[in-house]
């Protein structure tokens, strides 16, 4: 006796529940990517307000306008950067924004090499102050992180 329909319709609910299993799975990152999202995107007027309140260096010039295309939302994260030209030494960078970081009750994290230049990244909670001292000047990001690093 033949039985070919019993072995297909097991192909086909294995492919079914297959299908179905990364079908929810897309839906739920898609949930989570959103809620993500929004909550750094809650977090914008807190990285606005710690950008403001740290003080550049003396005669620093910023490059570009100070607009909304400085910020940057994602569902990771929640950034506001600036480049700024002057004629520092990297050592004078990092003792302005250890003073900066320290008014801020902010503590340092890291300093490490990256591209363009050494960059010196300072905490508290899920927030962070970056600076990339750069060969005319500095660049300034604070960032809001959801994730744990």
């Amino acid at each position: 006796m033949k039985s070919y329909g019993r072995g297909t319709n097991h192909l086909r609910n294995a492919f079914l529940l297959t299908a179905a299993i990364i079908t929810g799975a897309f839906f739920v990152k898609l949930g989570w990517d959103e809620y993500q999202q929004n909550l750094a995107a809650k977090h914008v007027p807190e990285v606005k307000a710690i950008f403001n309140q740290i003080r550049q260096m003396p005669d620093a010039a910023g490059d570009g306008e100070d607009d909304e295309n400085s910020i940057s939302v994602n569902e990771y994260s929640a950034a506001l950067w600036r480049s700024y030209t002057s004629n520092f030494k990297c050592s004078e960078i990092r003792t302005h924004f250890d003073s900066e970081a320290s008014r801020q009750s902010f503590a340092f994290s890291k300093e490490y090499e990256s591209f363009g230049g050494p960059s010196i990244e300072y905490r508290t909670g899920e927030f962070e102050i970056r600076v990339l001292c750069k060969s005319h000047g500095y660049a300034l990001s604070v960032n809001w992180d959801g994730l744990d690093r």
